[in-house]
């Protein structure tokens, strides 16, 4: 089982605008960020990104700003069953 992060996850940014069929440019948009925040947030470059960012992407993906948080292993088993988010 995956160690308990306050981190923000990248991955799971990516992972869930990529479940939502979104693009970084219009995710970018939607959020009022620029396309080179989404992209260094999902490679992991920006681990603290603002409240207010993660809140965002949150409401336009239609995830819990926790989601963004949480370790990638939970999600690798619900993308092993088929159930992802």
């Amino acid at each position: 089982m995956g160690q308990i992060t306050t981190s923000f996850c990248g991955q799971r940014l990516r992972i869930g605008r990529e479940f939502r069929a979104r693009t970084q440019s219009e995710l970018a948009q939607k959020v009022s960020a620029s396309i080179a925040l989404i992209s260094l947030c999902e490679a992991g470059k920006n681990k603290r990104p603002s409240n207010d960012f993660v809140e965002a992407c949150g409401a336009v993906l239609g995830f819990e700003p926790a989601f963004f948080y949480a370790p990638l292993e939970s999600l690798r088993y619900l993308i092993r069953k088929g159930s992802v988010p």
